[in-house]
């Protein structure tokens, strides 16, 4: 398995990202608060199936800061702009953590972008959603 890092460059933000070339479907994994796309590297080889894309969001790993510009609505954004213009196609999605709750925004903001959405240890309640808003 060859894993790719390159650059995708957003209206705002420089992000990192990881891939690895399959001839399956499109899997996008988002990392938790504080991570970075190597939190899912020990369970890429359970993946052959997928062709995988793994975002550093703004500010963790490798991908540029934004002063000032961490509200979930603005990793949403990243993430929305990465789906139409690195994957081009619809997507499944799984996020763990603050990826879980941006997979949920990203969901509802893009649904043409998203043919699947799995969450994982989501920190989401009705207050951390009306939040997000």
């Amino acid at each position: 398995m060859e894993i790719k890092e390159q650059i995708f460059q957003t209206r705002t933000v420089a992000l990192n990202y990881a891939e690895v070339i399959a001839p399956g479907a499109p899997l996008v994994l988002l990392h938790g608060g504080n991570g970075r796309w190597q939190a899912f590297e020990s369970i890429l080889d359970d993946l052959p199936a997928w062709h995988l894309y793994l975002p550093d969001l703004r500010g963790h790993g490798k991908s540029a800061w934004v002063t000032g510009h961490y509200r979930l609505q603005d990793y949403a954004e990243d993430v929305i702009a990465f789906l139409k213009d690195v994957v081009g196609e619809p997507a499944c999605v799984f996020g763990h953590s603050l990826g879980a709750i941006v997979g949920l925004l990203v969901a509802a903001q893009y649904p043409a972008g998203v043919c699947a959405l799995a969450v994982g240890d989501s920190p989401l309640t009705s207050r951390t959603w009306h939040a997000a808003l």
